[in-house]
């Protein structure tokens, strides 16, 4: 998968929005907003930036099984609420 580039500003990349479950030493887990642009097929896993209020983003290469995308998270809240 190519990285995806703004047709107005071809020097910027696009990126999806998820969140990345991420647990500490005593096993809990939360949840930590990411951007994501690429997909390496060769490690299986999503790469991009974590979402962070700094001037240069951190990198950050996560399994899939951990991610979810935002979309799929807005899909799940709305299927909650059809069922109630």
């Amino acid at each position: 998968m190519a990285k995806v580039k703004d047709k107005e500003n071809p020097e910027r990349y696009l990126y999806i929005q998820a969140v990345d479950l991420q647990r500490d030493k005593e096993d809990h887990g939360t949840w930590k907003r990411v951007f994501i642009n690429f997909y390496n097929e060769k490690i299986e896993k999503y790469e991009g930036v974590w979402d962070e209020n700094k001037e240069e983003k951190e990198p950050c290469s996560l399994s899939k099984i951990y991610l979810l995308f935002i979309d799929q998270i807005q899909d799940m809240n709305e299927d909650v609420r059809k069922s109630h």
